[in-house]
């Protein structure tokens, strides 16, 4: 029974056909059709039939027959909006025969009118599409694995599908395992194919009136490309990748400024910097940043991707300066002094801005002066041309040239000004995040001597870096790329500069600012970012203390890191309690430095007047208190960093042993003893109970134990 049924549906599927055949001549029978197949469900119906095997083949050439009356357009509405037909076709072609390239044509039509990538979302049958796509990439693909640009072919048309799909939502680690494996190789060979040709013709023609941008733009757009560095986008598929040449095309990709690819590089280098440099991406991510000037002249109306071009490529670059796998072969590149010029024009186009609006709102001529910079009240303002930086020639220029800057008073706009630094036209008023990363890439320049020596001597970039670091805390969108130019100083201050006295007096003022943010700040996130750039500041002011400098400078040093100190602790100690329980690491680095300082001055007899006040000694003894623990009333609680925590009161007990000493105490205002001491602690005898706990406990190290024996015998 079962058999003769079956050899009735098969009579019947070709008689459907033979009738849809025929309704193919006039448009009143194709009207016709187009209802009855509506009706009955026809495609749904015959879908089915094709998964089985003794009606497969009658029900495929029914399928066929169906798209030649009635059309893709019509067919395709009634299968994206049915679960069962759409997965039927997903299934035919995910097995793979000769009738495939019907369904896998069918399927790239809707992709092409944008049907299907909402279905297979709607439907769930993202990893269905996906699978069945890439098989027919594979199966189509010739014996080079290279899918051709002809959009007729199968492998041309799955893939421009399969890259439709994937753009709706970002793809998942288990997606790119499978589509690495499936057709990481194909795509890989078929992008590096395209740019090799590519080459091939360049060389050819050799001629530089021809503009061969549009042919390596269709390159970078093309599915494959996409998918390539969609692909790379995840962690788990980067070596297998690199394995199969992915890598090394993403990197050409990135070489003509693609976004996408910049993207995957980033992800790449932060996962394996050592991959950069084995497929040379290193050198397309310096290729990127030294022609910025030509890509931002040609994206007239494209400033925001290309900054966020330059962003990326910059924090690429900062990353491979920093590991100590690729530093040198990023330093001892000649194209990186090239990038580190891009940089620094972004630091003096930016402080240039922020002076520059400074100015027009304090005075009634608008538009008075260009795009310069001002530094401790000189006037004169200073330019510095992008093309110049390329080739190492930074030099001022004439104050008195005339300018235009109609987008300047727009807060969210990009800047523009044709006659400004080309990074002009990059910056943001409201968004910093390209000078942050101009200013890291700067910083993990440092500790190489080429790159180091023209930094110092960049006197305009290092005014300019001192501009930005003394910015406005007030204002929350300056506190990151404030946190960045000190942190740059900072880096600086390691090694010998040629002029200390400025950099101190910058650090010893943001130091000064940060003290006043902090006592009133109630913005949570402010008063964290406020402690952070204290804490390097301080950190700056520790490495030039010892160097050549004038001595009201180091008193000025001590008197501002006091200051802070003192509010800190007393904020802490006399504060709410759960003020000690929320501390972090950042807190025990500002700690742990700013005491350190304390020790670098105990021998200076100018700063010991600042050391040896009643204040500053009362918050030694508080500190020490609070840290170790032993005074109940008043234990601090940290999540993380409870080793500069234990630095820092170690850093304490060793002021305070110079303290004891009687030369000092004969210079005090009030001499240490237990007497004064009780007017600080929280119970009689407290602190006395703390040094015996420190000289008892196994946890504090031999140089916290001997301390705390010494003061209670001075004591």
């Amino acid at each position: 029974m079962g058999r003769s049924l079956s050899i009735v549906k098969k009579f019947l599927l070709k008689l459907l056909t033979v009738g849809l055949d025929e309704s193919i001549g006039s448009e009143e029978s194709r009207s016709v059709a187009k209802d009855i197949v509506r009706y009955f469900q026809t495609a749904k119906t015959c879908l089915s039939y094709c998964e089985v095997d003794d009606l497969a083949s009658e029900a495929i050439e029914l399928f066929q027959a169906l798209i030649s009356s009635c059309g893709t357009e019509f067919i395709g509405k009634q299968i994206v909006g049915d679960k069962s037909s759409l997965l039927a076709i997903l299934d035919i072609v995910t097995v793979g025969d000769r009738h495939t390239e019907t369904f896998a044509r069918l399927l790239g039509d809707l992709a092409k009118s944008g049907s299907l990538p909402e279905s297979v979302l709607k439907f769930e049958l993202r990893s269905c599409a996906i699978a069945a796509l890439s098989a027919a990439i594979v199966m189509d693909g010739d014996d080079e694995n290279i899918i051709e640009e002809d959009g007729s072919s199968l492998a041309r048309i799955c893939v421009d599908c399969l890259s439709s799909i994937l753009s709706q939502i970002a793809m998942t680690p288990v997606e790119a395992r499978a589509m690495t494996s499936a057709i990481g190789k194909v795509l890989s060979v078929t992008v590096l194919n395209r740019f090799y040709i590519q080459a091939s013709r360049e060389t050819t023609l050799n001629n530089s009136c021809v503009d061969h941008s549009i042919n390596r733009s269709k390159i970078t757009s093309s599915s494959e490309a996409r998918i390539l560095c969609a692909i790379a986008s995840s962690i788990d598929s980067i070596k297998t990748l690199c394995d199969v040449g992915g890598l090394e095309a993403i990197s050409l990709l990135a070489h003509d400024g693609d976004l996408a690819a910049i993207r995957a590089l980033r992800q790449v280098c932060e996962e394996s910097p050592n991959l950069m440099i084995e497929v040379e991406a290193h050198l397309s991510i310096m290729h990127v940043i030294s022609t910025m000037k030509d890509r931002v002249t040609r994206s007239h109306d494209n400033y925001s991707e290309q900054r966020e071009l330059l962003i990326h490529s910059l924090s690429i670059l900062k990353s491979l300066a920093k590991s100590e796998d690729t530093c040198s072969t990023i330093s001892s590149s000649e194209n990186s002094l090239c990038a580190l010029n891009v940089a620094s024009n972004i630091i003096v186009a930016s402080s240039a801005h922020r002076v520059n609006k400074s100015l027009h709102a304090t005075t009634d001529i608008p538009d008075a002066s260009p795009r310069g910079f001002t530094r401790n009240g000189d006037s004169s303002v200073k330019e510095v041309q992008i093309d110049k930086y390329c080739k190492g020639e930074a030099q001022e220029e004439n104050a008195d040239k005339n300018r235009t800057d109609d987008l300047d008073t727009k807060e969210t706009s990009i800047i523009y000004n044709p006659d400004s630094p080309i990074c002009g036209y990059l910056l943001l008023d409201s968004d910093f995040s390209l000078e942050q990363a101009a200013l890291s890439l700067m910083s993990s320049f440092i500790s190489s001597k080429s790159h180091r020596q023209q930094i110092m001597n960049d006197q305009i970039l290092i005014d300019a870096v001192v501009e930005l670091a003394q910015a406005d805390s007030s204002l929350p969108s300056l506190l990151d790329v404030q946190c960045d130019a000190i942190d740059f100083l900072v880096c600086l201050t390691k090694y010998i500069l040629h002029s200390p006295d400025l950099i101190l007096e910058v650090l010893i003022s943001v130091v000064e600012e940060q003290t006043q943010v902090l006592k009133g700040s109630r913005n949570t996130n402010q008063y964290s970012k406020s402690k952070k750039i204290a804490a390097s500041a301080v950190f700056g002011m520790q490495n030039l203390f010892c160097t050549p400098i004038n001595d009201d400078l180091r008193v000025k040093s001590i008197l501002a890191g006091s200051e802070m100190f003192v509010y800190l602790v007393d904020s802490l100690y006399v504060g709410p309690k759960i003020h000690r329980l929320s501390l972090g690491l950042t807190d025990g680095i500002l700690f742990s430095n700013v005491t350190s300082l304390f020790l670098l001055a105990s021998g200076n007899e100018k700063t010991q007047r600042v050391l040896l006040s009643t204040r500053h000694v009362s918050s030694l003894i508080r500190l020490i208190m609070m840290t170790s623990g032993a005074v109940v009333n008043c234990v601090l609680a940290t999540s993380e960093g409870s080793d500069h925590f234990d630095a820092a009161m170690e850093f304490s007990l060793l002021s305070l042993s110079y303290i004891t000493n009687e030369t000092c105490q004969i210079k005090m205002e009030r001499p240490l003893n237990i007497s004064t001491i009780q007017n600080i602690e929280p119970s009689p005898g407290a602190f006395l109970h703390c040094l015996k706990h420190l000289t008892s406990e196994k946890m504090f190290g031999g140089t916290s134990r001997i301390i705390a024996m010494k003061l209670l015998s001075d004591l």
